[in-house]
């Protein structure tokens, strides 16, 4: 009877130590399995959010085509409150999907794992996406003030009576465009081109004040010299001007191929990823 006691007792402890293996490796990978899932949920969240900025980045890069014509057509009228808006919408969407990017920073990234990768993924597509407004914010700023600092020049009024007034309405423009060409803080990828812009304009605003001496002096001879340096340094400013433009065309054909390229691709391989790990 004690035996058979004994054999109960045993089968008994066996069986709840069996049990209790089962739970210990169960309640982990249930654990883990939940885990996974809420780090999913989180960055398919993340995902969607970020979506509407993806599009709308997609679509400043090609109205970045806009500012470049504004800078080629000098008879295109520039809008500028509209321009600053649009920069004002980039800021707002760099703030944003800084915020998004940071709502990921604690989920696990374990590239050993199916999740880990996507976080991975998704941080990286974020920090792509964050960079991107970022060039075109500095980009879009450059290119207004530019178009900006040119006006002067542009509205320079010469339908004026006399030789003087002429040249005083040339120093005052130049004068004027190279002040604020001078207070332009240029992309670094830029500042080669921006310099010699300013010295050229230094050249035109040195003729500008030559003349005006010439003119208010009433000599002949000054006033043709000015005329005569006026053909040359209209075409060395013309030609930095153009090199400026290039420049400024392809910096923003390199935005456009990095979101429809690389940013694209991102995107579209972890929207495809997501859409399978959620389903599985």
């Amino acid at each position: 009877m004690l035996r058979a006691h004994f054999t109960v007792l045993s089968v008994c402890l066996l069986l709840a130590i069996s049990a209790a293996l089962i739970l210990l490796l169960y309640i982990p990978a249930l654990a883990s399995e939940q885990t996974a899932i809420e780090t999913l949920d989180k960055v398919s969240g993340v995902f969607d959010a970020a979506e509407p900025f993806y599009e709308q980045l997609m679509g400043v890069a090609a109205d970045m085509v806009e500012i470049e014509d504004a800078l080629e057509d000098s008879e295109e009228e520039l809008d500028v409150e509209a321009f600053a808006a649009e920069i004002q919408e980039l800021r707002d969407i760099a703030g944003q999907l800084e915020e998004l990017r940071s709502e990921l920073s604690e989920l696990p990234d374990d590239i050993s794992t199916s999740e880990g990768k996507t976080v991975h993924a998704a941080r990286e597509y974020l920090t792509m996406l964050h960079n991107m407004a970022l060039d075109l914010i500095e980009l879009s700023e450059y290119s207004i003030e530019i178009l900006l600092a040119i006006i002067p020049l542009e509205e320079m009024d010469v339908d004026v009576p006399s030789i003087q007034e002429i040249a005083e309405a040339l120093w005052d423009a130049t004068n004027e465009t190279l002040d604020l060409l001078e207070d332009i803080k240029p992309p670094v990828y830029l500042e080669a081109t921006h310099q010699e812009l300013i010295k050229r304009m230094v050249e035109f605003n040195d003729l500008a004040m030559d003349f005006y001496d010439g003119a208010e002096m009433d000599d002949p001879l000054r006033i043709n010299s000015c005329v005569q340096r006026l053909g040359y340094i209209s075409r060395m400013f013309e030609k930095c001007s153009d090199n400026l433009m290039g420049d400024l065309e392809l910096l923003s054909r390199q935005v456009e191929s990095r979101l429809s390229g690389p940013i694209a691709l991102l995107h579209d391989e972890l929207a495809e990823n997501l859409s399978l790990l959620m389903a599985g």
